[in-house]
């Protein structure tokens, strides 16, 4: 994990959120590519990753890093998984390259009907707007991936999947425990670039 920030005392999470999507916005397209190879790379790198077979990604959104590289990378050796947003909840469908398309926020989502059972997924791809050194993960405001988490999170360590926190260096901080709330699910690992 990389850091590069510390908490101001009075940032809010509102504030913090705002913050980093600004300076996301200044980050040029040939550089979001490397960091989202190097991303990929790092995840690659991380033992576990090798008896990983069912992985769970994002599809990315201008203000988060691209997951293209780690799709294409991934799609021959492992079967992949992108969230769909059904009412204030998350359901893991399969991904299909030819089936997409745009869901309630404006993200390609599976546009198929063959959703899983999160449990069998082994490694979860998180986005999030911020991240610390310990795991904490601030996300966009709308508690989706909370939510969705809080059941896994709940499960034994050797029978839940892996959560891994990605982003660019300026997501990373080295604490938000000033702004973390009880229901923010921690990450095992935060990888950024």
């Amino acid at each position: 994990m990389n850091s590069n920030r510390k908490n101001s005392p009075a940032l809010t999470k509102g504030e913090l959120r705002k913050g980093v999507k600004s300076v996301i916005a200044q980050i040029g397209t040939d550089e979001r590519i490397r960091a989202a190879l190097t991303v990929a790379e790092r995840i690659e790198s991380l033992p576990a990753f090798q008896s990983v077979r069912n992985i769970m990604l994002y599809s990315s959104l201008p203000d988060e890093l691209p997951t293209d590289e780690m799709i294409r990378r991934w799609e021959a050796s492992h079967r992949l998984f992108l969230p769909k947003v059904v009412g204030n909840e998350i359901v893991v469908a399969c991904y299909e390259a030819t089936a997409l398309r745009r869901g309630k926020y404006g993200i390609m989502e599976p546009d198929n009907d063959n959703s899983i059972d999160p449990k069998v997924l082994n490694m979860i791809v998180v986005p999030g707007r911020a991240f610390d050194l310990s795991g904490r993960r601030v996300g966009r405001g709308g508690g989706y991936y909370d939510r969705f988490l809080q059941p896994l999170a709940a499960l034994s360590a050797d029978s839940r999947p892996l959560l891994v926190g990605v982003g660019f260096r300026c997501q990373m901080f080295d604490s938000l425990a000033d702004v973390a709330e009880p229901h923010d699910i921690k990450m095992d690992v935060v990888i950024s670039a």
